[in-house]
């Protein structure tokens, strides 16, 4: 019955040792990729930090101009003063985009430094709120060049016999993947 025991304590598993790095580290990092044109994989692993953390730091930094190449120098975690906070702006403004409403959050409370797709996924998950994301639209969209051309294939499928009224099936933005085969 001992021997049983002493097998079974013998046989725990190794403790997992997690790879510690430091803020020197980090900065190491981003001057490798910044001063010395190395990829990130490359910078990473001179560095010593994870290729993950590398990739997931540089996106922070990408994110936030290049002044904040630190995750922890802010408050990444929205609180209920940070949702009232986005309810009220959106209810005195309902045509706010939502980099907009990220600048106005962070503006408001100076501690707070999130991606706008954080604030995204906030507001739709505690105030059930989705915006959708402007685009800008060339200029050209509405010249004269490209009414015309639309015209001239508008002329062109109606004396190919296409008629919208009979035989013809229009589909809406419906969810679509394009990736499928």
């Amino acid at each position: 019955m001992k021997d049983s025991l002493a097998t079974v304590s013998e046989k725990k598993a190794p403790s997992v040792k997690y790879k510690k790095y430091g803020e020197d580290q980090v900065k190491r990092f981003f001057e490798l990729i910044t001063k010395e044109g190395y990829t990130v994989p490359k910078a990473a692993e001179i560095a010593g930090i994870p290729r993950s953390t590398a990739y997931k730091s540089k996106k922070v930094w990408n994110d936030s101009d290049g002044s904040n190449p630190d995750k922890s120098k802010g408050n990444t975690k929205l609180e209920d003063k940070h949702t009232f906070f986005l309810i009220d702006l959106i209810d005195k403004n309902p045509c706010i985009t939502i980099i907009e409403a990220k600048e106005d959050l962070c503006s408001k409370f100076s501690d707070l430094s999130i991606t706008a797709s954080g604030v995204n996924k906030h507001m739709k998950g505690k105030c059930g709120l989705s915006l959708k994301e402007s685009k800008l639209y060339t200029l050209t969209r509405d010249a004269p060049r490209t009414l015309k051309l639309r015209f001239d294939i508008i002329m062109q499928w109606k004396a190919t016999g296409v008629d919208y009224m009979a035989n013809c099936v229009f589909i809406d933005e419906s969810g679509f993947n394009a990736h499928q085969i």
